[in-house]
């Protein structure tokens, strides 16, 4: 045998003799074994059999619920059920049956060497899907946690205890897992925890821009229209606007001013490169100018929202992320839509919501405040315009910011800004000017405005689009499209030219002009005539008779209205006006619906005031939509076209008080307002020929009252029979509070609470945390209801509308003491009491009304001390305080605690209104159960008061070495430690602006006391301990608490005789 033979003939037999091995070890295995299998697919198998259950679990029972974020789930499950039987079918095919023979077990090792590639791969796919599979369900895991962390984040936005809570817990948590978790737990606790943390740190940021954002940031933008379909697109697309006007070249080519329309085609095709080139490459500011009404804010909106201008814009941006942002000035409107503080606050949200990471940078005062106080999340802050100003100013010149950032920002309306001082066109045009210098070129700005000298001198004509001069094809189109409808389609054509050709590129004029030939040819609803001549001619007359200039067009539309119609027109315009001044954090908005009751209003002004349920203005679905139809066409004819009924599209401002009108962001009930049809409209009809006739129009009509009066009739109509929940009401409460300084609209007030009684927090136990609602939106929490008095859930919130409490919240005190001389049996329950004192103590009451004021207060009882009220102003749930007996608490009782409450631990004492209030008290005989001590321990001081039978016991928050403890401790250095001090003492510390008269009133009732209480006789007299306790006791039931509290006063009082 050759060499190489040999070689080849060994090393088969050393291949046979390898294999034979591996199929003997497998036989004897199966052999050996108990489920005739070997060790290691025993092994896989269990591998494979756990994971064919996994992925059985993970499939749900019907494959068409399943939802596009868990698609990918349950293929990758099936493709794992798949494999795993595969693979389980091999192994059930090697097993050994019955007969466990040597041969059986030799056959059985020789299948599984033979499968052993297959079993190979099928496991290396299996390895795989699972991979991918742990990687989709950590990720969905990772969502959802994130999710409910967003879901915990919102409820704690609206609930302060839920917030402190979980702050409670986290803390625990933190200190649990350091001490006792092993390594593994530890790091997953660990993560909850920094999750937990960047939700909290949401929360502050959520409130810091919740205090910045103006409420009606966006009421402008979202009213302007976009353009009608092929209006304007040759600024970014010139080709479409080709393709559309290319049917009418011949018709132009024929008329002597074909030449004038080509030239202003040339001239948008200039303009769209001139546009479109400073998007992508150059910098600096592009000026959009044009004529009252051309069409100015409409542009902007296009240029804003259409896609290709991001994308060029993208390409200036290169590798820096682009941010972009839009401001309307609007003169009519709020300060906060035509100032320079309204544009620096909305800059300033729009950059930190979209980088909120900056805001502790940006403004660290307040990010130091949030953190430390973020229980108290619902209380937005009061930023200055000069924080505000001063902060955006730092941040728009902040290299670091552009870093990795490009700004383009665009500004309609600068002619639209109300200066103010020194502030005019010039002073904004510098600032503009400053921003764009300072950024080094990261930052651009497309602004607009009217032809005025300054804006026109400031900016480069390179960079500038004359929109009037560009229109004609626009005007023509709009023209030609509302009047489609015509039978005889060449005169459309006819009148479009026309039309477009008078108009001047003033889109205003153009479309008031086509609505008062919409009406004319309306005459003919059928339009039969339209197609004869006299038709024509009359139509093609009536447009040769409307005059050209944009005021002249107005006097003609006024004119033409009947008086009625004229009337209501100048009362709608009324109404708006008085909308736009409503106060800018609840804005009153006049809808559709309401603007409907209009005629029933001047019928009868009170018509929507009839406090029967059955009775007013009450709608059902059906009669909800003829009603809308009704109004439209109303406004339609009433008008003349310069008003129209718009979408309200501010769904999250006003939520609540939408829902309550069946409005719905995107369902059939869609909120439809009523608004200008340009906003030149107020202005061209504040002239002196308009306004004179306006005021003649008028007369002695109250657009406050009307529209406060429209508003209820809405809700009357749209509530129907639904439950009442007066969401409006805070809203609707707070604009004729403000609004109005006289008396005409306290029964207006009146039947406002009427109407949401049960929505006051009393004896029903509903509640732990009552709020009042400064408006709509805003809920403020006044106090707490002690344990006794409700059966609720620890943190459970109730909102409270009150007019008498909200009218205590503004200051108008004039209504609270007409209030309580004609209606003061709906405050008559203790707790109603209390709260009103609550709200009432946080406000000096002015002198001019105080006496007539603090009169009727002692009348009802709020200055007593002989009953407990089952309401708190202190956070008896705090960790940092602790109240025995806290349903013991009298109104007297509790106003001294929350004082010295707030005194202690804050620094913080109004000492004006606390002295005032306290002399109130003292001058009504109550008696003084006040006494002091502080503590002081190596670890921290805590202070005693005992009031009575309560014992208020609090102690510092904060670590022993912070600046804010040492200021706790620092206020009570004047007591000793463990020693008893009286009110006079603190009060002597606080050196109130009245302490002589308080205490010469506190030492003589004191004496007082002192004469009841004289030997030990009476002490123990029933009576007179009764009345030393003001504490109703618990087995008292609640209805009886009224007659218990009565029958106190009666004893005292026949004690004092």
């Amino acid at each position: 045998m050759d060499p190489a033979s040999a070689i080849g003939v060994t090393s088969a037999v050393i291949t046979f003799l390898e294999f034979s091995w591996k199929v003997v070890r497998n036989a004897k295995e199966i052999y050996d074994s108990a489920d005739g299998c070997s060790n290691d697919n025993l092994t896989r198998e269990s591998v494979a059999r756990s994971m064919q259950a996994f992925s059985r679990k993970l499939q749900p029972p019907d494959s068409s619920a399943i939802t596009p974020e868990y698609e990918g789930i349950c293929n990758l499950s099936s493709e794992c059920q798949s494999i795993s039987s595969e693979i389980l079918k091999i192994f059930n095919s090697v097993k050994i049956g019955g007969d466990k023979s040597k041969y059986a077990a030799f056959l059985a090792g020789l299948k599984t060497w033979r499968c052993k590639k297959d079993l190979i791969q099928l496991e290396e796919r299996l390895t795989q899907c699972g991979a991918q599979l742990s990687l989709e369900l950590s990720y969905l895991k990772s969502e959802q946690m994130t999710y409910s962390l967003d879901q915990i984040r919102s409820l704690v936005t609206d609930d302060t205890s839920k917030l402190q809570q979980i702050q409670r817990n986290v803390d625990e948590l933190r200190q649990t897992a350091e001490a006792n978790l092993g390594t593994d737990i530890l790091a997953q606790v660990r993560d909850i925890l920094q999750r937990q943390d960047a939700v909290l740190d949401r929360v502050c940021q959520d409130r810091i821009l919740r205090s910045l954002c103006p409420s009606d940031m966006d009421s402008r933008y979202n009213q302007v229209h976009l353009p009608a379909d092929e209006t304007f697109t040759w600024v970014l697309d010139p080709k479409q606007r080709r393709k559309s006007n290319c049917s009418t070249k011949d018709d132009e080519s024929d008329r002597p001013s074909g030449y004038w329309v080509s030239r202003q085609r040339q001239m948008q095709l200039q303009s769209n490169k001139k546009f479109v080139d400073w998007l992508a490459v150059s910098d600096g500011i592009f000026h959009v100018s044009g004529k009252l009404g051309s069409g100015k804010s409409t542009l902007m909106k296009l240029l804003y929202t259409h896609p290709r201008t991001r994308k060029e814009l993208e390409v200036w941006s290169a590798s820096k992320k682009l941010f972009m942002s839009n401001f309307y000035f609007w003169k009519p409107g709020t300060s906060s839509q035509n100032s320079l503080n309204g544009l620096y606050r909305s800059l300033l949200y729009s950059i930190l919501t979209e980088y909120p990471e900056l805001i502790p940078s940006v403004l660290p005062g307040y990010w130091d405040q949030a953190k430390k106080d973020r229980a108290v999340i619902q209380s937005p802050f009061l930023i200055s315009p000069e924080i505000i100003e001063r902060s955006l100013f730092m941040l728009l010149k902040n290299e670091l910011f552009y870093k990795s950032r490009r700004l383009c920002i665009f500004i309609d309306g600068l002619d639209e800004f109300v200066g103010s001082g020194q502030h005019d066109y010039r002073t904004l045009v510098d600032i503009l000017d400053t921003w764009v210098q300072d950024s080094h070129k990261n930052l651009k700005l497309c602004v607009s405005s009217r032809e005025e000298n300054v804006f026109m001198n400031r900016y480069q004509e390179y960079q500038r689009l004359r929109l009037h001069q560009m229109t004609w094809y626009d005007l023509r189109g709009y023209t030609k499209k509302n009047l489609s409808h015509l039978q005889n389609k060449a005169l459309p054509d006819k009148l479009s030219y026309e039309v477009a050709s008078k108009a001047q590129g003033i889109f205003l004029w153009c479309t008031l002009v086509v609505q008062a030939l919409r009406r004319d040819i309306e005459v003919d609803p059928h339009n039969s005539f339209a197609g004869s001549s006299v038709r024509e001619s009359s139509i093609m007359e009536l447009l040769d008779e409307l005059p050209t200039d944009l005021e002249d067009i107005f006097r003609y539309i006024l004119n033409r209205l009947s008086r009625r119609k004229k009337r209501n027109l100048y009362q709608t315009l009324s109404m708006l006006k008085v909308s736009a001044e409503s106060p800018e954090i609840n804005p009153v908005t006049l809808w559709l619906i309401a603007y409907s009751f209009l005629d029933e209003y001047n019928k009868d002004a009170g018509f929507a005031l009839i406090r029967e349920s059955d009775e007013g203005p009450n709608g059902n679905t059906a009669s909800r939509e003829e009603r809308m139809k009704y109004a439209l066409r109303k406004l339609q004819h009433e008008s003349g076209g310069l008003l129209e009924a718009v979408e309200n599209t501010l769904m999250g401002r006003d939520e609540m008080a939408w829902r309550e009108l069946g409005y719905t962001s995107d369902g059939p009930n869609r909120p439809i307002a009523i608004s200008y049809v340009h906003r030149s409209v107020p202005e061209i009809l504040e002239r002196s020929e308009f306004a004179s006739e306006r005021k003649a129009m008028l007369g002695s009509f109250n657009a406050a009252d009307a529209i406060a009066n429209l508003s209820l009739a809405h809700w009357r109509f749209c509530v129907g029979s639904m439950p009442q929940n007066p969401n409006l009401f805070p809203g609707l409460a707070r604009f004729v509070l403000e609004i109005s300084s006289d008396k005409t609209n306290f029964k207006f007030l009146d039947t406002l609470d009427f109407l949401s009684q049960g929505y006051v927090c009393d004896e029903a136990g509903n509640c732990a945390v009552p709020f009042i609602y400064d408006s709509d939106t805003r809920r403020r929490i006044i106090g707490w209801v002690t344990p006794n008095y409700h059966t609720a859930e620890e943190n459970r919130t109730h909102g409270n509308f009150n007019t008498l409490f909200m009218a205590l919240k503004f200051r108008r005190y004039d209504y609270v003491l007409w209030r309580m001389q004609h209606r003061a049996h709906g405050i008559g329950s203790p707790i109603k009491k209390a709260m009103l004192a609550a709200i009432l103590f946080r406000h000096p009451v002015p002198e001019h009304v105080s006496g007539d004021l603090e009169h009727e207060l002692f009348n009802i009882g709020c200055f007593a001390d002989s009953f407990s009220t089952g309401f708190t102003q202190l956070p008896y749930n705090d960790k940092n305080l602790h109240v025995h007996n806290v349903e013991c608490l009298t109104i007297w009782r509790d106003f001294l605690a929350v004082n010295w409450y707030f005194w202690y631990l804050y620094g913080s004492i109004d000492r004006r209104g606390f002295s005032h209030w306290l002399e109130s008290f003292l001058n009504r005989g109550v008696l003084c159960e006040f006494e002091v001590f502080i503590t002081r321990s190596t670890e921290k001081e805590y202070a005693t008061i005992n009031l009575g039978d309560v014992e208020v016991r609090m102690w510092s928050d904060y670590a022993t070495d912070s600046s804010e403890y040492q200021k706790t401790v620092q206020a009570t250095r004047i007591f000793d430690s463990d020693t008893v001090y009286t009110l006079a003492d603190w009060l002597r510390v606080i050196d109130l602006p009245n302490l002589d008269r308080i205490l010469f009133l506190l030492e003589e009732n004191n004496s007082v006391l002192s004469h009841h209480c004289a030997n030990e006789e009476s002490l123990q007299d029933p009576f007179t301990c009764f009345l030393g306790r003001a504490c109703i006791p618990p087995a008292v039931p609640m209805e009886l608490g009224n007659a218990y509290t009565t029958l106190q006063v009666i004893l005292s009082e026949a004690i004092g005789g």
